[in-house]
């Protein structure tokens, strides 16, 4: 049986799996700094402010800490998307 492939830690063999990963990528004319910076600023309504601080946040720690904030409304049907958003 094969090993499990672990790519949560940063010292990880894989890491670059991980949403953590600094590996960035340009979207539709915007830059995300990493996967979870995407992720989670998909859980606000499109072009809102909250989203756009979640796309420039220093780092995806910064960028999940806002993301799981429910100080702001989540988007309609976010349950229903978010697997289709990863």
């Amino acid at each position: 049986m094969d090993a499990p492939i672990r790519f949560y830690s940063s010292k990880s063999e894989y890491f670059e799996f991980s949403n953590f990963s600094p590996h960035g990528f340009t979207l539709a004319g915007l830059h995300w700094p990493t996967v979870e910076h995407f992720f989670q600023a998909q859980k606000f309504p499109h072009d809102s402010r909250h989203q756009e601080a979640i796309r420039t946040a220093a780092g995806p720690m910064k960028a999940r800490t806002h993301g799981q904030s429910r100080d702001v409304a989540l988007r309609a049907a976010g349950d229903e998307v978010k697997d289709g958003v990863m």
